[in-house]
């Protein structure tokens, strides 16, 4: 049974995964190529600025976009349903990479754009892909809320996710808790469990 869920789910599941990781690569490097330029533009008004024309400084000055990138490690605790029952387990290890970029206009909050890409189930010799995207805001004080489209083994679903960002120098080392909802599917035959992520890890800033 397990043999077969990985075949007709996991299969199809993965090569979805794999073409939105293409689509994100190429859509994160369009993205630092944009910040690139806005860097650029804020250099070339602080010049005009010191030449005195300072009419000509507006509040893009402030506009500060950053993309980040990193590892991710932790666990995901999944409740009764059928994904527990087909893996034999509701506990699997996570491990993955997460993209992000921030979007800046002052210190109050940050706007954030994340793509997460995870591969459970290693340690019981499965693999498990998801992606997430989300989109959130980080606070002053660098708490956390984020929310968007999952899709895995168990279908599209909706992750809800709340973290703390602890910076230490360049470097920045997120810790997150995140909830995906069970829901009834008719590509798994029933219920599939809610699942519980705790997931770390760290980036730096390109």
């Amino acid at each position: 049974m397990i043999l077969i869920f990985k075949k007709n789910i996991m299969k199809k599941t993965t090569l979805i995964s794999l073409f939105l990781l293409v689509t994100l690569i190429n859509l994160h490097s369009q993205v630092a190529f944009q910040t690139s330029s806005i860097n650029n533009f804020n250099s070339s008004k602080e010049i005009i600025k010191n030449s005195k024309l300072e009419y000509a400084i507006d509040t893009q000055n402030n506009l500060k976009i950053s993309s980040l990138a990193g590892p991710r490690i932790g666990f995901t605790i999944i409740t009764p349903g059928e994904i527990s029952d087909e893996i034999e387990s509701n506990f699997i290890t996570q491990y993955g990479w997460q993209w992000e970029t921030r979007f800046a206009d002052g210190e109050q909050v940050v706007g954030l754009i994340e793509w997460i890409l995870l591969a459970g189930g290693m340690e019981k010799g499965l693999f498990l892909p998801s992606i997430s995207s989300l989109m959130g805001i980080r606070s002053i004080h660098n708490y956390e809320f984020a929310v968007g489209p999952n899709l895995s083994v168990a279908g599209v679903g909706f992750v809800v996710a709340v973290g703390f960002n602890k910076k230490i120098g360049n470097l920045n080392m997120p810790f997150h808790f995140a909830f995906v909802p069970g829901k009834d599917s008719d590509m798994l035959g029933g219920l599939t469990g809610s699942r519980f992520s705790v997931m770390l890890g760290f980036n730096f800033a390109k």
